[in-house]
């Protein structure tokens, strides 16, 4: 199945959320397909935190079919720091569960805005930050 990942920022806790889904295609919809074309329910994983504290802005961007990371501005200061997390689809669950690894700690990058987060080559991503 297709993974669908969801990351939010709030006050209390920022975390992601991920669904799978069989059916999802395989490339982009044409726009008369989107307009015909109703996607069924997803089940969310329950939310995994990647920062308990206030997040003010985040970038989420795929490293790999299991891999992502998610980029974010903290606290007052204004910190860009940025976590890899891990997921996937059980394959052989009837539900198509989604087993999470736990998100790594944080790498501070600096003082600053996070302006954009991009995927390099071999899972690898750079962060600009101002």
């Amino acid at each position: 199945g297709r993974l669908v990942l969801m990351c939010y920022a709030r006050v209390d806790g920022s975390g992601c959320m991920a669904a799978a889904h069989r059916g999802l295609p395989s490339k982009p919809f044409e726009v008369e397909e989107r307009q015909s074309h109703q996607l069924a329910e997803l089940q969310w994983s329950p939310a995994q935190l990647f920062h308990t504290g206030s997040v003010r802005r985040l970038e989420v961007e795929r490293l790999g079919a299991k891999h992502f990371v998610v980029c974010f501005n903290v606290g007052l200061n204004s910190i860009v720091a940025c976590s890899l997390g891990a997921v996937e689809v059980d394959a052989y669950s009837e539900h198509s569960a989604v087993t999470w690894s736990p998100f790594r700690p944080p790498l501070e990058l600096g003082a600053g805005r996070l302006v954009a987060v991009t995927v390099t080559s071999g899972g690898r991503f750079s962060a600009c930050h101002l």
